[in-house]
């Protein structure tokens, strides 16, 4: 499929103008003006073979073309152009099944090996570059926007309360265990201000090697330890089990072993909080080829009918799920861009401008698809059947 016709297609809303590389120019959209986008969008191609043909997977092939600099825009930016596109594909009532790639389903396998090698892909960076972007508390998942936050900083604060609220560390020296406890800053949060003995496992070398830094600097060495270990193979039972932004890079068909090994974990009377993205349509989630390839390797993303059937199999009871709107991402994707594009000269020389284009694109991606798309972000507590004890009949206590 030539490109113009695919974009006559996709765009019926809007004002998208294309230069292609031989100077000619090509209008889309029907010109409503802050349809999507907040202004008119100019862009121009010179990558001949972009132009000429699409693939079935258009974006992709827009993703390959822009990392390698054959795109550009002389009104507008990247973030008007993929909320134009993403805006007018997710208010179609249907699309035809070779336009499902951007937000179809990816299920992979992730052998102990691979979950591996996938974890070290991404985290395994430089900590420096995830400095450029992320929060002082280094938190790489959804901020919570609640009134009064005006910024990252507080988003994250406010989500890390709201877990450990839901997590009910009403009194100390519960053992707490983090899976996937990333750069250690919600394991700290619990251990010093909650009094909990917290265990965190995963799979990044870099992310253990910062986050035993940071528990040595706050002096809770004895209260808070890391691992390097697949959550397969952890073995112990505590009181407290969380997860937060992790089960994204389990796949479809590792959640039956999942949550069987949560069941496992989980003391009688314990409580397990999951937080992960969720596709809110039953018949697709949302995967990318050019997520797969340049950012989390074997990522997938559940949907909520998913979700519910592997815990309830897995013998465990769901005794609350919140949803929060897709916002709340999008607002921390966009807060991680605008720092990014402030700190990108250094991002530059710690990698090379094409990673960078690899990176805006991945975050105005995903903040585009939060924006539109079905997806938003579940937060679940879990039980065993007679386990419900610790939680209040009510959620008046996540907000006293």
């Amino acid at each position: 499929m030539l490109l113009p016709k695919y974009l006559n297609w996709a765009v019926r809303r809007g004002a998208l103008e294309c230069i292609a590389p031989d100077g000619t120019q090509h209008s889309f959209g029907d010109g409503t003006a802050g349809a999507f986008a907040e202004r008119p969008v100019r862009m121009v191609i010179t990558d001949k073979g972009f132009w000429r043909s699409v693939t079935g997977k258009p974006h992709f092939a827009f993703a390959e073309s822009y990392i390698a600099g054959g795109i550009t825009f002389e009104q507008g930016d990247l973030k008007d152009f993929l909320r134009l596109v993403v805006g007018n594909l997710a208010d179609r009532d249907s699309l035809p099944k070779e336009k499902l790639t951007l937000l179809r389903s990816l299920w992979l396998k992730n052998s102990l090996r691979k979950a591996r090698k996938n974890s070290s892909f991404h985290y395994d960076q430089d900590e420096a570059l995830f400095r450029l972007f992320l929060d002082s508390d280094m938190q790489y998942t959804c901020g919570y926007w609640a009134d009064g936050v005006q910024n990252i900083e507080e988003a994250q604060a406010a989500k890390r309360r709201h877990i450990i609220r839901k997590l009910r560390l009403s009194e100390s020296g519960l053992k707490v265990l983090d899976i996937g406890s990333g750069w250690g800053g919600l394991s700290l949060e619990m251990a010093r201000d909650h009094g909990a003995q917290v265990q965190g496992i995963l799979l990044s070398e870099e992310q253990k090697r910062v986050a035993e830094q940071r528990v040595a600097e706050a002096g809770l060495a004895e209260n808070c330890h890391f691992a390097l270990q697949d959550y397969r193979h952890h073995k112990g039972q505590y009181d407290r089990i969380v997860t937060v932004g992790m089960l994204e890079h389990i796949g479809k068909a590792h959640y039956p072993t999942y949550f069987r090994k949560v069941q496992e974990l989980l003391a009688p009377d314990g409580v397990y909080v999951l937080h992960t993205i969720v596709s809110l349509n039953p018949h697709m989630s949302a995967g990318d080829p050019f997520i797969l390839k340049y950012i989390f390797p074997g990522g997938a993303i559940p949907t909520l009918s998913i979700l519910t059937s592997s815990i309830a199999k897995a013998g465990l009871h769901i005794r609350d799920s919140e949803i929060w709107h897709g916002t709340h991402y999008e607002k921390t994707l966009l807060a991680w861009n605008e720092k990014f594009q402030a700190n990108r000269a250094e991002a530059e020389k710690i990698r090379d401008s094409r990673f960078c284009r690899v990176w805006e694109l991945y975050l105005l991606g995903f903040a585009a698809m939060f924006r539109y798309g079905p997806i938003g972000v579940v937060q679940i507590q879990v039980t065993h059947p007679r386990g419900s004890s610790a939680l209040p009949l009510t959620r008046d206590y996540l907000y006293a």
